[in-house]
C-alpha cells in the first residue's frame, strides 16, 4: 500500500522521493496522493516509462568527462562508477532527494505495472540493492498482486497490506513477511495497530 510505503519513507527522511508506475494517479483517492506529494515536495516522475529503467552502458571514459579521476580515491571511483549504472530513473530520484550528509528514500508505487522484464533487471537484482544500501539509499516499492520470492528475497523488509473489497484503506489488515525483528507484525492487525508498532508518525493517517 503506498500509504504504508511513505510512512516507512518518512521514517528514515521526511522528504523523500515519489515516482508511480502505474500510469496516472487521477483516479486514487485524494487523501492517499496528498500524502505521498507532502512528503515527496512534488520531486516526482509521473507517468514512468519502462526506458527509465533501461540501464546505461558506463564507461571509465564517460566518468572522466563528470569528474577529473585523480581528484578521487580509487575506491570512490569505483562507487561512481556503479552509482551511473543503476537504472536512470533511480539516479534522478536520489538527486533530486539528496541532501549532503543526509539519508535518502525513494518510494515507487505500483511496480507491478512495469513490463516483467524491467522488474526483473532493476528488483530483483542484488547488484542494484547492493549499490543502493551501500550509497545509504532506501527504496520502498508497492507491488498489487503477489510479487515473486525473487523480487522479495532482495528486500530487508517484506510486508503484505489486505485492503477490504468494499471498504476505506484506513481499514487494511498488514502483516509482516519478512523483517524486521517486530514479532507483533508476524501475525495480521490493523493498519492503525501496525503503524502504531512501526513507530510511524500518526499525523499521516486520518482520523
Amino acid at each position: 500500500m503506498s500509504v504504508l510505503a511513505a510512512g516507512l519513507a518518512e521514517l528514515v527522511r521526511p522528504e523523500f522521493a515519489w515516482a508511480n508506475c502505474s500510469g496516472s494517479t487521477t483516479e486514487w483517492e485524494r487523501s492517499v496522493v496528498s500524502l505521498l506529494e507532502r512528503g515527496s515536495s512534488g520531486r516526482r516522475a509521473d507517468p514512468v516509462e519502462p526506458a527509465d529503467f533501461q540501464p546505461l552502458e558506463t564507461h571509465p571514459e564517460a566518468i572522466a568527462e563528470l569528474v577529473d579521476p585523480e581528484t578521487l580515491p580509487a575506491r570512490m571511483r569505483e562507487r561512481l562508477f556503479e552509482f551511473v549504472g543503476l537504472p536512470p530513473l533511480l539516479q534522478r530520484l536520489v538527486s533530486t532527494a539528496s541532501t549532503p550528509g543526509d539519508r535518502v528514500s525513494v518510494v515507487l508505487t505500483n511496480v507491478d505495472g512495469l513490463p516483467p522484464l524491467i522488474v526483473q533487471s532493476t528488483f530483483e537484482s542484488s547488484r542494484v540493492h547492493e549499490v543502493l544500501h551501500r550509497e545509504g539509499i532506501t527504496l520502498l516499492v508497492t507491488f498489487r498482486g503477489n510479487p515473486s520470492s525473487r523480487m522479495q528475497e532482495p528486500f530487508d523488509q517484506v510486508y503484505r497490506v489486505e485492503q477490504p473489497f468494499d471498504g476505506p484503506w484506513v481499514d487494511s489488515k498488514v502483516r509482516s513477511e519478512r523483517g524486521p525483528a517486530r514479532t507483533e507484525l508476524l501475525l495480521p492487525k490493523s493498519l492503525r495497530e501496525s503503524w502504531t508498532t512501526l513507530g510511524l508518525n500518526p499525523w499521516l493517517l486520518p482520523d
